[in-house]
């Protein structure tokens, strides 16, 4: 069964991925940080990871890296509500950094769905986060 691994420090986040993911027959991880995701990751293998960009201890940024570090086929789909830092949008600095896709928070679950099926399979992705082709 295909394994999905969600880092996010947001507890009600993580629980209702779980929800969603099982229902659609996936087997669901989680890690409350990036360091419980590394670790995880290292031990189970998931087929993907669904990192949060803003979590305490090791950012969604710092986790992505260590995991491609360590694998660099982990198919990883970072999102974020809008982290940013002055200029620089680590949503967008992950996806060129090579996420296998993006998922602004408040886009929807029709969209999660559909990223997360073209992150599984080897169909190329076109992102649309904001109404434009990305």
């Amino acid at each position: 069964m295909t394994s999905i691994l969600v880092a996010d420090d947001d507890k009600l986040v993580r629980i209702t991925l779980r929800k969603i993911l099982e229902s659609a027959g996936y087997t669901s991880l989680g890690a409350k940080d990036g360091a419980e995701a590394v670790e995880i990751y290292r031990k189970k293998k998931p087929d993907l990871v669904i990192v949060d960009i803003v979590m305490p201890i090791k950012d969604g940024v710092r986790t992505f890296l260590e995991l491609r570090g360590f694998d660099a086929k982990a198919k990883i789909i970072a999102m974020s509500a809008g982290a940013r830092s002055g200029k620089i949008d680590y949503l967008s600095l992950t996806k060129r950094i090579g996420a296998n896709g993006i998922l602004a928070n408040g886009l929807g679950w029709l969209y999660f769905a559909i990223l997360l099926a073209v992150s599984l399979s080897a169909i190329p992705l076109m992102l649309i986060t904001d109404g434009g082709a990305h």
